[in-house]
């Protein structure tokens, strides 16, 4: 629902937020989103109102996630539960910053199918939350963000 939405929201004339990597993925990835929401009122009222939610809260960690690289441009981030999210893209971090875009292995996958891949700097991880091992990956002598 989040990338649709932002998908959507993108696409308004005056967006709270552009992302045009949702609007690619979502070209790509073939669901119909009225069928997740049941009832036509449903439908109705989350296609107006639901995408301006989703981008405005998107907006707003990009915006925060802006401030906190510009003050630690050598910082680690961990974007656990990244789902489909593009931020890397949007914020688009310096290379020296170490971005890590965690969730399952299956959301990796199509992660991986519908976004270009970027420099080293950037690292996807496909792991369950609750198996912690991933976090041996992550440097430690950093500053740290952490997006959930």
């Amino acid at each position: 629902m989040t990338l649709s939405g932002r998908a959507m929201q993108s696409q308004w004339q005056d967006p709270i937020l552009r992302d045009p990597r949702a609007e690619e993925a979502m070209r790509h990835i073939d669901y119909d989103m009225s069928k997740t929401l049941k009832g036509v009122s449903s439908w109705g009222m989350w296609k107006n109102i639901g995408p301006t939610i989703i981008a405005t809260r998107a907006a707003t960690f990009d915006l925060l996630t802006k401030r906190y690289l510009a003050d630690h441009p050598d910082a680690t981030v961990l974007h656990v539960g990244c789902g489909m999210d593009s931020r890397v893209f949007r914020v688009d971090p310096p290379a020296s910053v170490q971005w890590f875009d965690v969730d399952y292995p299956d959301v990796i996958d199509l992660r991986c199918q519908l976004f270009p891949e970027r420099d080293a700097a950037y690292h996807l991880i496909g792991a369950p939350l609750s198996d912690l091992g991933w976090l041996d990956e992550v440097p430690r002598e950093r500053p740290g963000l952490l997006i959930a």
